[in-house]
């Protein structure tokens, strides 16, 4: 298979893609709301599953290269070692996400009925929204890189 289009379906389909569909709300809701639903999306750690896919895909071409005993054996060692940290990481922090929303529904819910307007319980102790976004991003982008050059010493 061509290069480019082994990265375009291995690595663009399954990072860009859901991107760019929600890019698509800016035909019938404005390119202000399509932003704003990137941004959640990132922020709510749904480009991790993508990283996630990506490392389970390089630890079965790892695999499968040890198995053929196309390459140096350590090389493929090491990345299954490095794409199930990467894939790890990425599971914990899509857990670590998914708990801080289901926290801070709960407790805007529970002080609404009390005082009006939601509170933070405590809030220097919650998870930037930032960092969640900009390790997401850095985690898939490493992931996509590590495979592609882990594709290219296999073929």
């Amino acid at each position: 298979m061509n290069a480019f289009f082994w990265w375009l379906l291995n690595i663009g389909v399954p990072i860009a893609g859901p991107v760019c569909m929600l890019g698509l709300f800016s035909v019938t809701h404005g390119k202000g709301m399509a932003r704003l639903l990137i941004y959640e999306s990132l922020k709510g750690g749904q480009l991790l599953w993508s990283a996630i896919a990506i490392s389970a895909t390089a630890i079965y071409e790892s695999a499968t290269a040890l198995e053929r005993h196309a390459g140096p054996a350590p090389i493929f060692e090491l990345a299954i070692a490095a794409f199930l940290m990467i894939a790890f990481t990425c599971s914990m922090l899509v857990m670590l996400v998914t708990l801080k929303q289901h926290d801070d529904r709960a407790l805007a819910f529970a002080c609404r009925g009390t005082q009006g307007a939601p509170r933070s319980l405590s809030p220097g102790m919650r998870l930037p929204e930032d960092a969640t976004v900009s390790t997401s991003v850095w985690l898939t982008g490493a992931a996509a890189l590590l495979f592609g050059a882990l594709h290219m010493i296999v073929s």
